[in-house]
């Protein structure tokens, strides 16, 4: 009805009322528009037509670098889409092109390619050369590449390096870059515990040599120098000096029976045991230290009581290491963690002074709650197994 007036309305204007007589072109409609239909629809088909955008990224594949592009996304420009279909769905020709707008991925292409030419190429020009006095090992871009991590949590591509991975590779190559260091130790003799010192080795520092094969990539001559370095061992003289083992407080024994195959097994405990260091604060665990209880660490079957039945068993006997390594801590004085007395009492243990041991729920542990290290040595002779507390 509005186009209808707009054509055939009353006006005084003169060109209105010459087209009135000579008659008149096409007129554009008047159109009224439900804007919250057309709101809903266009938002349905924005989702519709939505194209994400998708991440640039990049991979270590051995040596080479796989990469993945970019994709710019687009979604629909919601008001000027409904401006577009408004003006030109009922006298334009289909199909109506709407307005769209563009949406970068965070990872976006450029990013990639800068750091695909300022980072990953100068990593993979060719091989390093590690220098280490004169010993010259080359690295090829493969190892480089292999100790390489790329991440993007940050919102940017970022190299990460393992240092171990080349410190590892280089050692390979040249095994003769490295002495092992010498742990001290306790060792025997009739009088006692003898501390055997320790000794240093020699090795390179895997962060210094990774910084130094990372600095080379960016240099032309590819040549990453660092320096040998003396590598303690685990187990230094000056800590086993800490623990003032100066005396034996503790020499108890317990008689065997007649059967070899318990005394074996007794016989293969004692050798676990002795050497045993207890820190200051440390504990005493006798299943982890002469475990795992099993045929392939030596142990064989002999008789046991489970149940109060006399039966054969994997580490038949080993009960007998459980009250006597009570007893060392026991008569040490140590906190008493944990202990589990026999079904019954024999007769050849000290009453109400004995413990089993059965895998896994039967254990003896002390806790040495002195500033004083506890050094363990255990022995089978004369017919009786002896455990020492040093």
């Amino acid at each position: 009805e509005a186009t209808v007036e707009s054509i055939t309305g009353f006006s005084l204007e003169p060109r209105a009322l010459w087209l009135h007589v000579t008659g008149s072109s096409e007129v554009a409609p008047v159109l009224k528009v439900d804007d919250a239909k057309l709101n809903a629809t266009v938002r349905v088909l924005a989702e519709e037509l939505r194209v994400e955008p998708v991440d640039a990224s990049a991979v270590f594949e051995g040596a080479a670098l796989v990469t993945t592009p970019a994709v710019i996304g687009h979604e629909l420009k919601i008001e000027d889409a409904k401006d577009v279909i408004e003006a030109e769905w009922l006298t334009e020709s289909r199909p109506i092109a709407l307005p769209t707008t563009e949406t970068e991925p965070d990872l976006t292409q450029s990013e990639l390619d800068a750091f695909v030419s300022g980072t990953v190429e100068p990593l993979l020009a060719g091989p390093v050369t590690v220098v280490v006095g004169d010993h010259q090992i080359p690295l090829d871009p493969a190892v480089l590449a292999s100790a390489q991590t790329i991440t993007t949590d940050t919102g940017e591509f970022v190299l990460t390096t393992t240092p171990q991975i080349l410190h590892d590779a280089v050692m390979t190559l040249d095994p003769t870059l490295s002495t092992e260091p010498i742990n001290a130790r306790f060792d025997w003799n009739d009088a006692g515990p003898v501390l055997v010192p320790g000794a240093d080795g020699v090795g390179i520092d895997a962060q210094a040599v990774s910084d130094a094969i990372m600095a080379a990539t960016k240099t032309p001559e590819r040549v990453a120098e660092t320096d040998a370095v003396t590598v303690p061992p685990e187990v230094t003289t000056e800590y086993l000096e800490s623990m003032g083992i100066t005396e034996m407080i503790v020499h108890f024994s317990t008689p065997l029976t007649s059967e070899p195959t318990r005394t074996q097994n007794i016989r293969h405990a004692t050798e676990f045991i002795t050497g045993t260091l207890v820190p200051p604060g440390g504990r005493f665990d006798t299943l982890a230290v002469i475990g795992p209880i099993t045929y392939a660490n030596g142990y064989i079957d002999s008789g046991m009581v489970i149940n109060g039945l006399h039966i054969d068993g994997l580490g038949g006997g080993l009960s007998q290491i459980g009250t006597t390594t009570f007893n060392a801590g026991f008569e040490a004085g140590y906190i008493d963690v944990e202990h589990h007395p026999h079904s019954y009492w024999f007769t050849r243990y000290p009453a109400g002074r004995e413990a089993t041991l059965s895998v896994p729920t039967k254990n003896v542990i002390w806790e040495n709650d002195t500033p004083y290290g506890a050094l363990l040595r255990a022995y089978v002779s004369g017919g009786r197994v002896y455990i020492e507390v040093w």
